[in-house]
């Protein structure tokens, strides 16, 4: 089919679609009887009589009289999103049990007039003074509500070509019900048109796609997407907070000195985020306390990093909490076996239905392992590490924003990925470990996790601040420095490094050394 006859295809099917949308919605929910604007009023739970006056407005919503439905559906949808539980319960009741289904689409109606409001009430609170949100940033920073991001998991199939961006996001409208708003710096100079297929792609994921092809990016601020340039975005994601530093029952408050270190750290830490372009910064204000003002991803890694020094011996190794779910789940013992002739595919599969984590080996294609396998308390680590050495492969570690990723692959050349962690020595201190051997011991895994990382620069030397290690690690090194601080904390002897897998051991310079060993559990 030509290129041209295809797009008009396209189109006439988005615009098929919006209308055909419309009219369902119209005979469904008879949305002529459409109420007058009403200001949304508080989240506050409903009174005892406020609900008793809504339960005598439902019965009012089937009423023969055109006023008396009106006057029902403009008080009911004044009640906002506090009247959803009671809309949501008579919906699902049967009709014919005590609903009507007059009375259902009645009940729809109000349910649908009060997503109307509350979604141009929100579009306004977000784009109102753009531009000057734009200028002023982060002093109007808005965060994105948690009710956006279900809206965008529906799976999306579409083929786009030449179709104009406005009719594109007509089809996400269609399919997610989500707000949608294009930076009008999008469109400045030529209305940008979409070539792309999708078939049966998680509607987030479809949209990320999207946008990159128009060399452009999407944020959730409050409850609107917004399309908008690279700039744009990176001004939209600052964000502007005070932090207090965290002091340990009994510790010492924090220092100038300290304080100035730890934020130095910080800098650090997001110089290196790639999804950073406005550059960071951080004011000390006093003596354990400072602002900082950075991306907002930046401060999903930093909070809780920021909690782990204020509880001394919980855990050797903290990550942020995505990575650290994933950290802690592939150290966990897991009952699997690797079988001879099985492929390495199938086998990764297994894996990943195990530690619920998505492993991917799309590249190694069909080889198979030379060897089965298996050993008791074996982590989801160890199993990684035997499938790459049996299969002849690599993997690379990546951690995305949404879920966690293991990338099995052909070539040694993959990096790994490292991210912000706090290494924390105070309980193997405290049992009398060697602070210089400790310290010796995590140099050398920092200086092994730049190789890895393929990336001299990617992980700084590290800061000891009170006790704890700043730096950046990949998973593979963090499990030995947990190996190496939790051995030390058990018996105040500083134990060696445990040896890289076969697969990552390549990658180091110089001669491997012993044989691999699998490290304790953290």
């Amino acid at each position: 089919m030509g290129e041209g006859k295809r797009t008009l295809i396209v189109r006439y099917a988005l615009i098929v679609l919006a209308v055909w949308t419309g009219a369902q919605s119209a005979t469904a929910l008879d949305v002529s009887e459409s109420p007058p604007p009403v200001q949304l009023p508080s989240t506050a739970p409903l009174s005892p009589e406020e609900i008793r006056g809504a339960e005598a407005l439902f019965t009012q919503l089937d009423d023969d009289s055109f006023d008396v439905r009106q006057a029902a559906t403009v008080k009911l949808s004044a009640l906002g999103e506090r009247i959803r539980p009671l809309l949501e319960k008579r919906i699902k009741a049967r009709p014919g049990a005590h609903e009507s289904p007059e009375l259902i689409a009645g009940l729809k109606r109000v349910e649908l007039y009060i997503q109307r409001i509350e979604d141009n009430r929100s579009l306004e609170e977000a784009t109102k003074n753009f531009d000057q949100v734009l200028a002023d940033a982060p002093l109007q920073y808005l965060p994105p509500d948690p009710s956006v991001e279900p809206r965008l998991q529906p799976v999306i199939s579409f083929d786009f070509a030449d179709v104009p961006l406005d009719a594109a996001l007509e089809l996400f409208k269609q399919q997610t019900n989500a707000v949608f708003f294009v930076d009008p710096a999008v469109t400045a100079s030529n209305p940008p048109n979409i070539n792309l297929r999708v078939s049966a792609m998680k509607s987030s994921l479809a949209l990320q796609w999207m946008v990159r092809l128009l060399d452009c990016e999407y944020i959730v601020r409050g409850r609107v997407v917004v399309i908008t340039t690279k700039e744009h975005g990176a001004r939209l994601r600052l964000r502007g907070k005070s932090f207090t530093l965290p002091v340990p029952p009994g510790g010492e408050p924090w220092t100038a000195e300290q304080t100035t270190q730890f934020t130095q750290t910080i800098t650090k830490w997001t110089l290196h985020d790639t999804g950073t372009q406005e550059p960071t910064k951080v004011t000390v204000t006093a003596p354990g306390k400072f602002d900082l003002v950075a991306d907002r991803e930046i401060f999903t890694q930093i909070e809780p990093l920021l909690a782990a020094l204020g509880t001394p011996g919980s855990q050797s190794v903290h990550f942020q909490p995505l990575v650290q779910d994933y950290f802690t789940k592939m150290n966990q013992p897991l009952r699997f076996s690797l079988d001879k002739k099985e492929t390495i595919r199938q086998a990764s599969e297994d894996l990943a239905n195990l530690t619920g984590f998505e492993i991917s080996a799309e590249e190694v294609g069909g080889g198979t392992l030379d060897e089965a396998w298996s050993a008791k308390d074996a982590t989801g680590f160890d199993y990684v590490a035997k499938l790459c050495e049996l299969g002849k492969i690599s993997a690379s570690h990546s951690i995305y924003i949404d879920k966690n990723h293991i990338q099995l692959m052909t070539a040694d050349t993959g990096a790994s990925e490292v991210i912000p962690c706090v290494l924390d020595l105070r309980t193997a201190l405290k049992a009398g470990a060697s602070e210089e051997e400790l310290v010796k011991r995590i140099d050398k895994i920092c200086t092994d996790a730049k190789a890895l990382a393929g990336d001299e620069t990617a992980v700084p030397p590290g800061d000891f601040v009170r006790g704890c290690r700043l730096t950046m690690l990949d998973t593979w090194s963090a499990r030995r420095a947990a190996a190496v601080i939790e051995g030390a904390a058990k018996t105040g002897k500083v134990p060696d490094v445990p040896v890289l897998p076969e697969f990552l051991k390549r990658k180091l310079p110089g001669d491997a050394a012993a044989p691999p060993a699998t490290a304790p559990n953290p």
